[in-house]
């Protein structure tokens, strides 16, 4: 009952109760109602029509509200949110039909999987954002060391910190989220930077950071259950 919207809707369920082609029922504690037999949704013309012209909504609509019941069950893990793709964009495409009011449960479904999947977009661009400016600076690097010893250092010193970064904090955050193909580009972006910089002349730091790139590597070949080239890489 909770889910009707204005004096009309109501006053056309009350009168499908009295009719008794509904009945009140609860619906999870909460009072509500349904179809009292199976046979008006087959036998009465305006509503098989309505059905057959709604069909492929009212599945959407259908595997929606299983799937908000269950996150809800689970404590809104983020684990049954909404994927990014065809299902999360037919779950919202219910926002724009009036003829489907959606229940709490799903709404906080799909604004919950909608805000991750832009999280996950921002930093998606970001990781590419920060590979790309570590390529370039890698590349910067090499040129400009045939030029000025001590401006290739320096730059040497910057991306180094950056790769620090990328090695360190950036890992760190991208391990919670399983986001092994990130993590795989990190690694390998950063044994590129090593190799085209001589192994023999890596400083310390970039040495401890060689480390950490192989470990990143080799953490990804684990879980994707490939010990020989996990071992190879430590």
């Amino acid at each position: 009952w909770s889910a009707l919207r204005n004096d009309d809707e109501r006053a056309v369920v009350n009168s499908l109760v009295e009719s008794r082609l509904f009945v009140s029922e609860l619906v999870d504690g909460a009072s509500g109602f349904g179809v009292a037999h199976e046979a008006l949704l087959r036998r009465w013309p305006r509503v098989v029509a309505w059905i057959s012209a709604h069909r492929h909504v009212l599945q959407i609509r259908g595997r929606l509200g299983e799937l908000a019941q269950r996150w809800q069950n689970e404590g809104q893990s983020q684990d049954l949110l909404l994927p990014e793709g065809k299902q999360l964009d037919e779950a919202r495409s219910l926002l724009n039909l009036s003829a489907f009011a959606l229940s709490e449960p799903e709404l906080k479904l799909i604004a919950a999987s909608t805000d991750r999947a832009r999280w996950r977009k921002r930093l998606r661009l970001t990781a590419l954002a920060i590979i790309i400016l570590l390529a370039l600076l890698a590349t910067g690097l090499g040129l400009s060391a045939l030029s000025a010893k001590r401006q290739a250092l320096q730059r040497r010193t910057e991306v180094e910190g950056l790769m620090g970064f990328m090695l360190g904090d950036f890992a760190d955050k991208l391990r919670p989220l399983a986001r092994l193909d990130l993590l795989d580009s990190v690694g390998a972006k950063a044994l590129d930077y090593f190799a085209s910089s001589g192994n023999e002349d890596l400083s310390e730091t970039a040495l401890t950071q060689r480390a950490k790139a192989l470990q990143v590597l080799a953490e990804v070949r684990i879980t994707r259950g490939d010990p020989k080239a996990a071992e190879d890489a430590l």
